[in-house]
């Protein structure tokens, strides 16, 4: 993009605004960042295991407003990088929170995957592997209030644009140090995190699917935000 090497997920590469982000949620701060929610899919058909077909991204500071206290599920998808057969690994950590590893699978995740993840044991943890031209998939309870961000732990990646902004319960945050850039508040304890594996269990559920593809010059990498 602008002849600089760039990641993006929807095909935007994440550029961190000047102001804060939980300031300029908690206050109102219009112009502080994006306001228009980040894409929640990407162009269908897409071959992961090809290059894109639109080398072209954009850039964006967006976040993705969840509601407080919902099961989030996530699902990263790794897909072919601009070069034919490249596709790396990416070890993606969430700020603010631990999520269950529910699985992991080759090539493009289809709704069908569904059924192989692993709802009795999953592992908890905050960081989680990508693997190449595969999809991995998350859950977590968006029970901390804040704004948190979620991207690469390769931090040339994460510089170069691969990551999310995830704000939940902002509203609940009750003072804002004003000399403070960055923050953390501690979650509300859940007795029983278990509940939240549960099929039975009644929840508002957002699925993210991500595409994260090399970029190079004009180039983009497409991925996926929706509900199901």
């Amino acid at each position: 993009m602008d002849g600089y090497t760039k990641w993006s997920i929807n095909n935007v590469s994440l550029s961190l605004p000047a102001t804060p982000y939980l300031g300029s949620i908690r206050f109102g701060l219009k112009n502080g960042f994006d306001q228009t929610t980040p894409p929640e899919n990407f162009t269908v058909p897409y071959d992961v295991m090809k290059p894109p077909r639109n080398p072209n991204t954009t850039t964006g500071n967006g976040v993705y407003m969840l509601g407080y206290y919902s099961t989030v599920d996530v699902i990263l998808q790794n897909a072919n990088a601009l070069a034919e057969n490249v596709s790396e690994t990416h070890p993606w950590h969430l700020h603010g929170h631990d999520f269950w590893v529910l699985g992991y699978g080759e090539g493009r995740f289809t709704e069908a995957e569904e059924k192989r993840f692993n709802m009795k044991n999953p592992p908890y943890r905050n960081t989680a592997v990508i693997f190449p031209y595969g999809w991995t998939a998350l859950r977590f309870v968006a029970d901390n209030p804040g704004v948190w961000a979620f991207h690469c732990h390769i931090e040339p990646h994460l510089h170069l644009g691969m990551g999310v902004v995830l704000a939940e319960g902002v509203h609940r945050v009750p003072k804002i140090p004003q000399r403070s850039s960055f923050l953390w508040f501690d979650r509300e304890e859940v007795h029983d995190r278990k509940q939240f594996l549960m099929p039975s269990l009644i929840y508002r559920r957002v699925c993210c699917m991500i595409i994260s593809c090399m970029l190079s010059k004009l180039n983009w990498s497409p991925s996926i935000l929706y509900n199901i």
